[in-house]
């Protein structure tokens, strides 16, 4: 690979951190080409992209933003996942796909420019996604709006006491 390529492939790598709301640093060694494939058709799934990138072609795009929080990490093949979507569907996809292949295994991920590890990558597959949490929050919503005729209506029926209680007491008062 010439200097200009080189040069083209970290451009390219500085867009792509700066398209992601994720990046995963994963070790692939041991995946067949049908493994690979399955893996790399998940990850499109949840809006995440896996590539294989030379450690040197990572630490040089590395210098000019976060990436370089790899460097320490930067031993063998690795690959770079990149989540466009929802960080924590792309993470449980990764998990997933980790526990049914052993060899496979996460490294590190950076999240908000934070390097966060395999075992807080694995905690975040454990978080609802962001569709459960809407679909949580909305079901929430629903009972309060649900339950707010109910309770006007409780209020509409204890009216007429409050009434017959306030002229009472005008009477007696008078």
């Amino acid at each position: 690979m010439n200097r200009e390529q080189k040069q083209k492939l970290v451009a390219r790598l500085l867009e792509e951190y700066d398209r992601a709301q994720a990046v995963m640093l994963v070790n692939p060694i041991g995946l067949t080409v049908e493994q690979a494939t399955a893996l790399r058709e998940q990850l499109t799934e949840q809006q995440a992209r896996m590539e294989v990138v030379k450690n040197t072609i990572t630490r040089l795009a590395g210098q000019e933003n976060d990436l370089g929080k790899f460097d320490e990490l930067l031993s063998g093949p690795n690959a770079l996942v990149f989540s466009y979507g929802d960080p924590v569907a792309c993470a449980k996809a990764l998990a997933d796909y980790a526990k049914e292949h052993p060899k496979f295994s996460l490294k590190a991920g950076l999240l908000s420019g934070k390097l966060i590890s395999d075992d807080e990558i694995k905690a975040l597959a454990r978080m609802p996604s962001r569709d459960e949490l809407l679909a949580q929050f909305a079901g929430q919503m629903e009972s309060i709006v649900a339950g707010l005729p109910r309770a006007m209506g409780a209020i509409l029926r204890g009216m007429p006491n409050v009434i017959q209680a306030f002229i009472s007491k005008q009477e007696a008062a008078a």
